[in-house]
């Protein structure tokens, strides 16, 4: 029995469920932000405190947002004016805990 064309199929067949599994893949890391992208609403920063506690740097439209979160409940804690803010070397990813500071002065 010949079983090299056996083997040259089989290779090639998994040859080709493996690139259908890796093209998959990379279409389901793409098309996770298909669903939640947004021209108005942007993440800046996220700061994991505890076990289920965050704080959020939220843009919304033209104004920041910080927001906490603790376990299932979301609560806004104040607007935070970026102009009044130092920065430091990043203006995009700002401080969370500086801006925090800031505001309370």
């Amino acid at each position: 029995m010949n079983y090299t064309l056996e083997i040259i199929k089989m290779i090639l067949s998994l040859i080709a469920i493996l690139s259908i599994f890796f093209l998959l893949v990379k279409l389901f890391k793409r098309g996770n932000n298909l669903f939640s992208s947004s021209k108005n609403i942007r993440l800046i920063e996220r700061c994991y405190l505890d076990n289920g506690k965050v704080l959020y740097l939220v843009k919304v439209a033209d104004k920041v947002w910080l927001l906490s979160s603790v376990k299932d409940k979301v609560e806004f804690i104040e607007e935070v004016d970026l102009d009044k803010v130092e920065l430091g070397d990043s203006l995009e990813r700002p401080d969370v805990f500086t801006i925090f500071k800031k505001g309370k002065e």
